[in-house]
Formats: structure tokens, sequence, C-alpha cells
């Protein structure tokens, strides 16, 4: 289940992370203006990766708030085969981005066909977990509060896929 100090510790971690891009969006000016004549059209791709990164910050927070709004508010903890998709789920989460940072590292953008695959197949499962959601609201084995953030992770996961993916196109077209 969710655990408290952990939901903190990300929520701290969040807002740096926004206030760095929130900087680095400030600073746009200044390193435009930096940039040689060649340079401009590297200098849009440089505006998608903040933008990207900031979505995928977005998405995140959106994650993770109303968790921990959920277990502040002491709510039914979730059921057994919820925790088994959400645990299944994550576990292909962090190899999605084991991989995906590899790329970032390494600059490895030939890879970017398989992480596109890995990201399709990550959003199936998300849809998957979804309809058997829905099908656990249709037979009333869980309440209100447990399917709007069932719904929500899913939903804002599927998002933060997407971004993802998104950011490693327009990191790779940056550089």
């Amino acid at each position: 289940n969710f655990k408290r100090k952990p939901l903190v510790k990300a929520q701290n971690e969040i807002m740096d992370l926004e206030k760095d891009i929130k900087y680095l969006k400030n600073s746009l000016p200044k390193i435009i203006t930096k940039l040689q004549e060649e340079e401009i059209e590297s200098g849009h791709f440089y505006v998608q990766v903040l933008d990207y990164l900031r979505e995928t910050i977005h998405a995140i927070t959106h994650i993770v708030m109303p968790i921990f709004t959920y277990i502040d508010n002491n709510h039914k903890t979730l059921k057994p085969d919820q925790k088994t998709e959400l645990d299944a789920l994550k576990n292909n989460i962090d190899t999605f981005y084991k991989a995906t940072l590899k790329i970032l590292e390494e600059d490895g953008f030939e890879d970017i066909d398989r992480i596109l695959k890995d990201q399709n197949e990550l959003l199936e499962s998300v849809t998957q977990i979804n309809k058997r959601q829905l099908k656990r609201i249709k037979n009333q084995e869980v309440g209100t509060k447990n399917s709007t953030l069932y719904l929500n992770i899913m939903s804002e996961t599927k998002n933060l896929l997407l971004f993802t993916v998104n950011l490693i196109k327009a990191q790779r077209d940056f550089l």
C-alpha cells in the first residue's frame, strides 16, 4: 500500500524539480540570445525539452498529490488485485525508465524504436488495468474514492509515458 514518508519525499523532490524547470524557462531569453544564428533551430528543440520536462513533472504531481490526499484522509486500502496490478505496472515502468535513462545518458538514440515499443506495451497495460477497474466499478467491488484515485493514477501514468517519449524525441532533435 501507499506509504506516507516516501510520498512526502516525492512531493519535496517534485517541488524542487518544478523550481528548476521554472528557472530554466525564465532563463530562456538569455540562452536564446547567446545562440549563434545557425543554432536557432536547436533553440526550438530546447524549448520543447523544457516543455516536456514540465509536463512530465506535472503528470508525476498529479499522481503523487491525489495518493497523498487519499492516505491522509484515511481512505480504505486498495484491493489486493489493484495492488498486484500497480506493482506489476510499477516494475515495468521502472524497467522502461532505466532504458530511457540509458538512452539519454549515452545519447543512444538508435534504441528509440525499442523505447517506443515498450511505451506501447505499457500503454496497453494501462488500458487493460482501466478495463479491469471499470469491471470492479460495475460489480460494485470498489467505492467512489478508490475508483477516482485508481483511474486518475492510470490516466496520469499514460500522460507520463507519452510525455517521456516526446521528451526523448525532443532531446534527440536538440542534440
